[in-house]
């Protein structure tokens, strides 16, 4: 029998939680680019924790990865 594969596993919501994030740094700038100067908070604050965030859905993938083909070798 096959394990199920997870809908929505750790890997897969900091992925979403990454682009979230990306799509407020993204947004800012945009704003910031139009003139108004308080967007500079959100571009500093959501860039450094996107980075991170990204790093780790990154980190989840290839784990998430790594077991799978563990998992096609027992086979």
């Amino acid at each position: 029998m096959q394990p199920t594969p997870e809908r929505f596993g750790p890997a897969r919501g900091s992925a979403l939680f990454a682009a979230i994030l990306w799509g407020i740094v993204i947004t800012a700038a945009v704003f910031m680019a139009l003139g108004d100067a308080s967007a500079i908070n959100a571009v500093i604050g959501c860039s450094v924790p996107a980075v991170f965030v990204t790093a780790w859905a990154i980190a989840f993938r290839r784990q998430d990865r790594q077991h799978e083909l563990e998992g096609e070798r027992r086979r």
